[in-house]
Order: structure tokens, then C-alpha cells, then sequence
């Protein structure tokens, strides 16, 4: 199906109505086989959601979306409220399914290796897609928002050894929903791992070096599943390392506070935050009603 004939006019109101996280949500992007996942031939896809004037000679930012899990089960729709805000602003964006729920410790290597590939998609295909391959963002929840922030972070280690490796999986930037940063025993995830020494370099805390992408990270105060601590501690050695990185803690918010059908307020406000976040970098036009 082309591109140019999938997506309808996507906005804040018609997001609003589309709270149920159902399929239907997908009928409004294209399917895009992007990987090969296994020896039996199952596809891993990204839909992708077009804004009304995109044009294939476009040069767009792109967000890749990677929904929460734990690694081992999650709603692909998850990001779709805000993959059509995003783009009636212009944007080009993708959800990217990853593989979960191996049960030999191998998840957490897959999904990494997922995200690399779905950004190297983009990559690859943005002469298609009408991306600017200068402008890739990466965004995800919890272990999503983990295995995005490995892309940018980690070593060649964790590549499918299939993907096209002369092309970055580098994310420009990365907003991160309750993000999974800290893989060691007072931070969450360990046990996922099947390897102590694999998690070790899988830990975003360990791999913090100078001339990492811009990174805005939002966390509840009060989430129980992966606590705010962890995003702290990145964010301070983000910080020291003169890498630009933004924190935006939500008081007593718990861990899914940012999803369109859990909390509305909280919703806009961090879709609000991240598109200012983006307009700061030079990846968005300002909006005309905050334009000075």
C-alpha cells in the first residue's frame, strides 16, 4: 500500500477518541515488514503513521517508536496517541514491534537487537520514507524505552549480525517514558539476563561517555516497577559527562501515568514537553501559538 494514501488527518482530537488501544488504532498507518526474526520466517513490522501533506521528496523527523514491556509482553498501539499527534506536526512516525518473552535469558538481547535494526530501517529506507536521516529519534516505555537507549549507547555486540551494519543505528535523540537505565541489582532487569557479564554492558549506566545524543527522559516519583532512581543517577552522570540530558519527574505519578487512556493530563503534558524538546534541537518548527 503506498504511503502517501494510508494515513488520514491525525490530531489531538481524533487521538482522544482512540484510547482502547485495539487494531483498529493501526489502520490509520502502513505495515512494513522491517526484519526477519527467527528460522521460521516471522516478520517484525513498524507502522508507519504519515502526516496529510507528506510528500516521498520530503525530508521529515522521524520518531521510531518501542512500546513498554517487561520483556515479555506488550501492546504495540501503545504509542499510537502519540505517533498521530506527532504527526499532524510533520513528523514521520514509526512503531516498531520487538521480539519478548523468550524464556532463556534472551529477551533483553533480542529486543536490543530489534531496535538497532528498526532504526537502521529508517535509515535505509528514508529516501522512501521522506526522512531526513539526520533527524532520527528514538522513543519507548520501560524496557522499549531501554532497548532504544542501547541503540545509542551500546557496542556493535549486541547487532543481528544480518542488519546492514555499515548504517547507524544511532538515534539523534531519545525521549524515554519510565526508562529502564540501570540493569544491575539496585536497579531493575538482572534477573532477565541469562549472562551477569552481557548485562553489565547492557546496563546504559555503564556505557555514559561524552557525545551521546540529546535525551529527555520522563519518570514518575511514585513508580513501583522501575523506580525513579535509576533515571536519577543517569541523568547525573549524563550531566558530568556534558551530554545533554533532561529528567521531567511527575510527583506521585506511578509508572504508566504518561499513557493517553491512564492519565489525559499527563499525557499532553509530556507530549507537550517532548515537542518542545524537539523544537529546541531544530527537529520541529515552532508551534504558532509559542512562537515569540
Amino acid at each position: 500500500m503506498p504511503l502517501e494514501s494510508v494515513i488520514e488527518k491525525p490530531a489531538r482530537a481524533l487521538a482522544m477518541g482512540l484510547v482502547d488501544r485495539n487494531r483498529q488504532l493501526l489502520e490509520r498507518a502502513s505495515r512494513h515488514p522491517y526484519k526477519i526474526a527467527n528460522s521460521n520466517g516471522a516478520e517484525l513490522a513498524a507502522y508507519v503513521f504519515i502526516p496529510e501533506d507528506w510528500k516521498p521528496t520530503d525530508r521529515r523527523t522521524c520518531i521510531v517508536f518501542f512500546h513498554s514491556s517487561q520483556w515479555d509482553h506488550g501492546n504495540i498501539t501503545q504509542f499510537a496517541p502519540q505517533a498521530m499527534f506527532f504527526a499532524s506536526r510533520g513528523v514521520v512516525c514509526i512503531l516498531a514491534e520487538y521480539r519478548m518473552g523468550a524464556s532463556d535469558g534472551m529477551a533483553p538481547l533480542q529486543a536490543m537487537a530489534d531496535a538497532r535494526s528498526a532504526i537502521r530501517w529508517a535509515r535505509l529506507n528514508s529516501a522512501h520514507l521522506g526522512l531526513d536521516e539526520s533527524k532520527i529519534v528514538a522513543s519507548g516505555g520501560a524496557c522499549g524505552a531501554h532497548a532504544a537507549a542501547c541503540a545509542a549507547m551500546c557496542d556493535s555486540d549486541f547487532d543481528d549480525p544480518h542488519d546492514h551494519s555499515e548504517t547507524s543505528c544511532v538515534p539523534d535523540a531519545l525521549v524515554l517514558f519510565s526508562p529502564v537505565l540501570d540493569i544491575s541489582k539496585k536497579g531493575v532487569g538482572l534477573s532477565a539476563f541469562a549472562d551477569n557479564a552481557r548485562a553489565k554492558k547492557a546496563n546504559p549506566l555503564n556505557a555514559i561517555r561524552p557525545g551521546l545524543p540529546p535525551m529527555l527522559l520522563f519518570h514518575g516519583g511514585a513508580d513501583s516497577l522501575v523506580p525513579i532512581s535509576g533515571a536519577k543517577k543517569f541523568s547525573k552522570k549524563m550531566k558530568r559527562k556534558k551530554n545533554r540530558c533532561e529528567l521531567m519527574e511527575f510527583g506521585g505519578a506511578s509508572h504508566s501515568f504518561f499513557n493517553l487512556n491512564v492519565n489525559e493530563e499527563l499525557y499532553y503534558a509530556t507530549v507537550d514537553a517532548a515537542d518542545a524538546f524537539l523544537v529546541s534541537l531544530g527537529f520541529l518548527a515552532a508551534q504558532p501559538d509559542t512562537e515569540t
